[in-house]
């Protein structure tokens, strides 16, 4: 995809079988870590016509500050893999 050169919101049409929206490609996953040579794991194949509605296009993010900082917790936090439980 090309660069806007401002912000903009790209609503995907009803019809998504065009070149960019119907094919497959690597996304991106979402919360992985990074870790140079491992890079190569953090792509998932995606149909973004099949996966999104619409996409939010910036030119250029910064990263987050927290607003405040929390405590440490009182209590450990227990393991969730593999079961998310």
């Amino acid at each position: 995809m090309e660069a806007l050169g401002r912000p903009a919101t790209l609503v995907f049409p009803p019809y998504r079988k065009g070149r960019w929206l119907g094919s497959s490609a690597g996304h991106r996953a979402i919360g992985v870590v990074y870790q140079p040579g491992r890079e190569a794991g953090n792509y998932v194949p995606t149909v973004m016509g099949l996966r999104y509605d619409a996409l939010l296009w910036l030119e250029q993010t910064v990263a987050l500050r927290p607003l405040h900082h929390e405590r440490a917790p009182s209590e450990p936090e227990f393991e969730t893999e593999p079961t998310g439980f």
